[in-house]
């Protein structure tokens, strides 16, 4: 070979390099411009990252730029056929993408996290509940951020277009297809790489991880269940005889109410001067629990596993056979209600609980009810019509169990003028502190109303929530975190005078344990116990599958409180759990790994104590493995 031909060589090799550089250079650097306005947002969060986690963006990042790359060359091509044709992918390519960085850093700013498989999952699943639950996007639709998404898409269209006219310039005849195969099977293969990583959102850029988090979904399912609730087959229970004079019970569940936000456990803003009034009234009869744990941060894992007593970690099948609260109620000869300011369509529940329904059932179902607290009715209207309920409560002689849901304090949280001078509704911590005063007003008024139906006096009154919420405290969705603020609840029970003189050893067991650590699988043995039916020899089976226990018995200092997110029936992309035994919180996931807290000393969960305590990480280690399918969370991620 010639000189002249080896020269001739590297000059085509060199045009051949320009044009596939040139192909792309106008827009890839679009993808590092993302990039450093990720890291500029997200800096708290990347400042948490070891060496993999740096090695996984990068190869999140790598297949950004690859996808603007094929953009262009598609757009391209495209303008080689018509030019019209060209511009319209353009505009197309660029809307979609404009759209999904506008929905990751909305979601990220409202759930601390990019969209994931869940959200996904969520949305394909629970399609009927997303406009439903999607509070938060009214927020984000302001005439500045039209503007802004308006501009931003512009300038996309125009850079390229841009990007397409010079690479038309230098080749009229679009690329070649070599070039386009070689740039898309580069970007199927860096995103079917990545979405292999064990790392399901932090650790990616939003324009990589909206085709990542796709092909995750595709493929999620595949290799763990789909998780949907369905009717159950129940178990039938015997004929129970409740205690002499059967008390009422009334259980009233808060949803998303987290302990560390209200005046009656000692935060500054006075939201709770009711349920305070009613704790000092009667400081033996109102036992207020100052460690309550949600077994989940997930409303579709809590409500299920507290009305029927199952550990989170229960099998989809025992969970479908289980009796319900009402069931056990019924079998005592209680007639039943449940009423929710919330839509039973969410997760199924309708059809779990209510082919099973209580004798009167009162929810917020979109088609009878304007919804307007993320998939739940404003509370004040759902007030109004839980008389009606009562009232039929009140005609009938018999003992009622009742289950009473309030949704004020949910995601987007209820909008109120602000009860007080100095509070900035105006902030979501703000709005949720002012929420709660308005949960504080209902609970008193309910109280009112079935003191006026004569109720009151021999009612049993359980007072908790299904789990808190994450207000930034760490960055991480409540469907995802086991921090305090979200596995921190509220627990009260009251008794009545009734049962305080026919158990006054065991009332005064119940406000002895106020101390302990208790939690939401407590709440069904404890009413159960109140009808007096807990002990009865033909509930022994039953007894036998609940975890948590009645709390007029003693607790026991020592006693591990599961908390579980990911179950056979709700599925989430961040596995995890948290083991908690008296102060000590041990939390892994497979995002953050192992943590250990000491959470009597550092309530705030600022100190992680894994790395100085590894025989503490090994004796939690050995209790997760103890229960199958917490242990098998546990071994597929630790690394």
């Amino acid at each position: 070979m010639s000189d002249g031909d080896i020269e001739s060589g590297r000059h085509r090799g060199a045009q051949a390099a320009h044009r596939v550089l040139s192909a792309g250079a106008a827009l890839v650097p679009l993808s590092a411009v993302l990039i450093i306005a990720d890291v500029a947002i997200r800096s708290d969060v990347l400042a948490r990252w070891n060496a993999l986690d740096f090695a996984s963006y990068a190869l999140a990042a790598m297949a950004g730029a690859f996808g603007w790359w094929a953009m262009v060359l598609v757009v391209w091509k495209a303008t080689s056929v018509r030019r019209w044709l060209g511009f319209a992918v353009a505009s197309m390519a660029a809307l979609l993408m404009t759209t999904v960085l506008a929905a990751s850093y909305a979601y990220f700013f409202e759930f601390r996290s990019y969209p994931t498989v869940s959200t996904l999952s969520f949305v394909q699943q629970e399609w009927r509940n997303v406009a439903e639950t999607a509070g938060l996007v009214s927020d984000w639709v302001t005439p500045g951020n039209v503007l802004g998404f308006a501009g931003i898409s512009g300038a996309m269209i125009g850079l390229a277009w841009v990007a397409t006219s010079a690479a038309e310039a230098r080749r009229p005849g679009g690329p070649s297809g070599r070039l386009l195969s070689c740039v898309v099977t580069g970007f199927v293969v860096l995103v079917a790489a990545r979405s292999l990583v064990p790392y399901r959102a932090l650790q990616m850029p939003p324009d990589a991880n909206f085709p990542v988090a796709v092909v995750q979904a595709l493929t999620h399912f595949a290799v763990r269940t789909e998780g949907r609730y369905h009717a159950g087959d129940r178990l039938p229970l015997p004929a129970l005889a409740p205690r002499p004079q059967a008390p009422n019970v009334l259980i009233v569940l808060q949803e998303s109410l987290s302990r560390n936000r209200m005046g009656l456990y000692g935060h500054a803003v006075p939201n709770t001067p009711e349920l305070q009034a009613w704790a000092a009234a009667r400081p033996e009869a109102v036992v207020v629990f100052e460690h309550a744990v949600a077994n989940s941060g997930n409303t579709g894992v809590t409500v299920p596993t507290l009305l029927t007593g199952l550990s989170t970690s229960a099998s989809s099948d025992d969970l479908h056979q289980a009796p319900l609260a009402w069931q056990f109620a019924s079998a005592a000869g209680y007639q039943t209600f449940l009423a929710s300011a919330q839509s039973f369509r969410f997760a199924a529940f309708d059809q779990f609980f209510l082919t099973t329904p209580p004798d009167q059932v009162f929810t917020a179902e979109p088609d009878r009810h304007a919804l307007v607290n993320g998939g739940g009715m404003d509370d004040d209207v759902f007030m109004e019509a839980l008389l009606p309920v009562l009232d039929g409560v009140a005609a009938r002689k018999a003992p009622f169990l009742g289950i009473v849901q309030f949704n004020a304090t949910h995601h987007p949280i209820l909008q109120r003028p602000a009860f007080t001078d100095g509070l900035d509704t105006s902030t979501r911590p703000g709005r949720y502190d002012n929420a709660i005063h308005v949960i504080d007003a209902l609970f008193a008024r309910l109280s009112r109303e079935l003191e006026a139906r004569g109720l009151l006096a021999n009612t049993v009154i359980v007072l908790t929530s299904d789990h808190g919420e994450n207000l930034g405290t760490h960055n991480t969705h409540r469907t995802q975190s086991y921090y305090e603020t979200v596995l921190g609840i509220p627990f009260i029970v009251a008794v009545p005078d009734s049962l305080a003189r026919a158990e006054p050893e065991r009332v005064a067991q119940l406000s002895g344990n106020r101390g302990r650590r208790v939690q939401n699988l407590d709440v069904l043995p404890t009413v159960l116990d109140a009808m007096g039916v807990w002990n009865d020899p033909e509930l022994a089976v039953f007894r036998g599958k609940m975890s948590g226990q009645s709390l007029f018995d003693p607790v026991s200092e020592d006693r591990v409180i599961l908390a579980l997110n990911n179950t056979e029936n709700r599925v989430w992309s961040n596995e995890g759990f948290a083991l908690v035994r008296g102060g000590e919180k041990y939390i892994f996931s497979e995002w953050n790994g192992e943590e250990l807290y000491d959470t009597w000393a550092d309530p705030m969960e600022r100190t992680n104590l894994a790395a100085p305590h590894p025989e503490r990480i090994a004796e939690f280690r050995r209790i997760a493995l103890e229960d199958p399918w917490v242990g098998a969370i546990l071994t597929r991620h630790l690394r």
